[in-house]
């Protein structure tokens, strides 16, 4: 039980057992009784079980590889109110609102920042799944498309801000009708997988 009471009263016990014992006197040594005994009392009742809800939301910028992203966490209890919350992992930022607990480490407030929570709806995104079929071969000319192979096939990233005559512009020229469609649903990524459906509307490559 680690409230400020509990170490309160843990402490004046200790100070009255020292004086009893400094000063030879039980009747000191007795007052330490009442607080321990409410101590011993207390750790019969089972604890308050708090119930945590975590929301994690990142920033939606777009952002090239390697580069930092911004990440915010949001700590809710919905059960009964607790004296104290200890947070094993956090970012100490004085300053901010809102005090979420201690640092079990420095004994410093840790601060959660909720104002730029969004709802989960907003952090979920569109994938264009093709098969690979749409591919000229496959080991295809990417050009300087940013791609990720897996074993059955590739994931091509998207630049969600390219307006409708710099796809045209995109090379290599095979991928333009893709990256027109992607765009046209607003996906951010292009899945190509061997088992994923043939698109009528794309051309289709024979290897």
């Amino acid at each position: 039980m680690r409230t400020p009471l509990a170490s309160g009263l843990t402490a004046l016990a200790f100070v009255f057992v020292l004086l009893g014992l400094g000063f030879r006197s039980w009747q000191l040594v007795l007052l330490a009784l009442p607080p321990l005994a409410f101590l011993a009392t207390a750790a019969l009742v089972p604890p308050v079980v708090p119930v945590i809800r975590a929301t994690r939301t990142l920033s939606r910028d777009r952002i090239e590889a390697g580069q930092a992203f911004e990440a915010s966490v949001l700590v809710v209890n919905d059960g009964p109110g607790l004296d104290l919350v200890e947070i094993r992992d956090c970012v100490l930022t004085p300053g901010d609102p809102s005090p979420a607990g201690r640092c079990p480490d420095c004994e410093a407030l840790a601060y959660l920042d909720d104002s730029e929570a969004h709802p989960v709806e907003g952090a979920i995104e569109h994938v264009l799944d093709l098969s690979t079929a749409h591919m000229p071969s496959g080991t295809p000319d990417w050009g300087k498309l940013r791609v990720a192979e897996h074993e059955y096939g590739f994931v091509v990233f998207v630049n969600g801000g390219l307006a409708e005559d710099e796809v045209e512009d995109i090379e290599p020229e095979w991928t333009r009708p893709i990256m027109r469609l992607a765009r046209e649903y607003d996906c951010l990524l292009v899945h190509f997988d061997q088992s994923a459906d043939v698109v009528d509307d794309l051309p289709v490559w024979k290897w």
